[in-house]
């Protein structure tokens, strides 16, 4: 089950574990439980896997993956998560009015594996939270180009539309 850190509440990772299911919850920086452990920043645990390279669509991705285990989830569901920290540096190049230039993008990732175990490679883990954010910015966009909804801030919710 994919999962972003909203809906990763008690009562649902209760009934993940219960089920014997396997969640990879996608944290967030607003994730204000999860950012530190101990006043350690989560983004400095784990163990350190060797820097691979991925060449996909003419595109050359440069990958560093943590893998940490036994970190508390929240201090309301204190059960243990392994957690997948990944930062990528896109390097492509493109031709830009008849001069070839070199642009990179870094991207930067952490998913909660709960129940806490080593079910999956941590490569895996990183190819599901891509699964997840292909998954949510093709159903956006779908809803936002062809039905017309529309993202409301929460600010603006319940007040009626000009």
């Amino acid at each position: 089950m994919l999962l972003d850190a909203l809906y990763a509440q008690t009562p649902l990772l209760e009934l993940v574990r219960k089920i014997g299911w396997d969640a990879v919850i996608s944290l967030k920086q607003n994730s204000r439980d999860f950012v530190s452990i101990g006043g350690t920043p989560v983004l400095r645990l784990g163990r350190r896997i060797p820097v691979s390279t991925e060449v996909r669509d003419h595109k050359t991705y440069q990958i560093q993956l943590w893998d940490t285990e036994g970190l508390p989830f929240t201090i309301d569901h204190p059960q243990p998560v392994r957690v997948v920290r990944s930062e990528e540096v896109l390097d492509r190049k493109r031709q830009r009015q008849g001069e070839l230039r070199f642009l990179f993008h870094r991207s930067r990732m952490a998913l909660g594996h709960y129940p806490a175990k080593q079910a999956f490679p941590t490569s895996l883990l990183r190819q599901l939270g891509h699964s997840r954010w292909k998954n949510e910015n093709n159903g956006w966009m779908d809803l936002t180009k062809h039905w017309a909804f529309k993202h409301v801030s929460s600010t603006l919710a319940g007040t009626a539309p000009n």
